[in-house]
């Protein structure tokens, strides 16, 4: 006799003087569910946050209405970014170990048999930032991750941020440099900088304080590219044949400080990736 047909069983022979048996039939149908594997489990506990197939976790980051006497930085941002009301936004920056499961190479000069791998002795490269990408490394990257059988059945494809997307995303809510202020003297508990200041090299992803949307190393380590090739773009204007250069946001581990906020960007080539250059991803469903 299997277990619902041994409470059921049961349900006819005891007496049945209120629903107290329905509720207690239903609590088993679902211990036994959940035991059998039949019902899915969300990602995480937290409905904000989606971990992928391959382990990466993905922030909701909700673009509010502009309120009344809000900064012109903020207000600006939103704006812009209005008509797509939210958006996933990669908790930490691209790891090596993502890299390879994905395209099954890793160009870091800080991995294992990289060629700055003396500078990592003793550290496990997989969970630092995948480094020495072109814009067209990572746009490869969103595209095979897109492809996954898992990622296709779930409804989940991949990008990179716009320049707004990832600006908006940085300042978690602050007009000011950086997230959490003005005082310079804070970054060094949200990024790693200033290359000899952080051993002159990336550090593991998730290392420093998160700002205040939970995301990681938005200041340092590497910086990220974004799907942008003008930095003066609207946020639906990301015409990527226009001009040749895309941007890139955040500073890396050689920046100085004046680099690792939430205003600074430049732009290189989407062919070259440097040992301070990685990604992070939007993800849409």
């Amino acid at each position: 006799m299997n277990s619902m047909s041994m409470w059921s069983h049961l349900y006819w022979y005891l007496p049945r003087r209120s629903n107290v048996w329905a509720h207690l039939l239903t609590c088993c149908a679902l211990v036994a569910s959940l035991c059998c594997g039949s019902v899915a489990a969300d990602d995480t506990a937290d409905p904000k946050i989606v971990t992928n197939s391959i382990g990466m976790s993905f922030v909701q980051i909700t673009i509010a209405a502009v309120s009344e006497n809000e900064a012109l930085a903020i207000a600006s941002l939103k704006r812009r970014l209005a008509p797509r009301r939210s958006y996933y936004l990669g908790v930490h920056e691209v790891r090596q170990s993502d890299f390879k499961k994905v395209l099954g190479r890793n160009p870091s000069v800080f991995a294992s048999s990289g060629k700055l791998r003396d500078r990592n002795e003793g550290v496990v490269t997989g969970g630092l930032p995948v480094d020495s990408v072109s814009w067209n490394d990572a746009v490869a990257f969103c595209e095979k991750l897109s492809s996954l059988p898992r990622e296709q059945t779930a409804g989940r494809r991949y990008r990179l941020p716009s320049s707004n997307e990832w600006e908006y995303a940085a300042r978690a809510g602050s007009s000011q440099t950086w997230c959490f202020g003005d005082d310079r003297r804070k970054l060094d508990e949200y990024a790693w900088f200033g290359f000899d200041r952080c051993d002159r090299r990336t550090h593991a992803v998730g290392g420093k304080k998160a700002n205040g949307f939970g995301l990681y190393d938005m200041y340092g380590n590497v910086w990220e590219w974004c799907e942008n090739a003008d930095a003066r773009e609207t946020d639906t204007d990301s015409d990527t044949s226009v001009k040749p250069s895309r941007i890139i946001r955040g500073g890396g581990w050689m920046s100085e400080p004046r680099r690792c906020n939430s205003v600074y960007r430049q732009s290189d080539p989407p062919t070259v990736g440097d040992s301070d250059t990685g990604f992070r991803v939007v993800l849409e469903q």
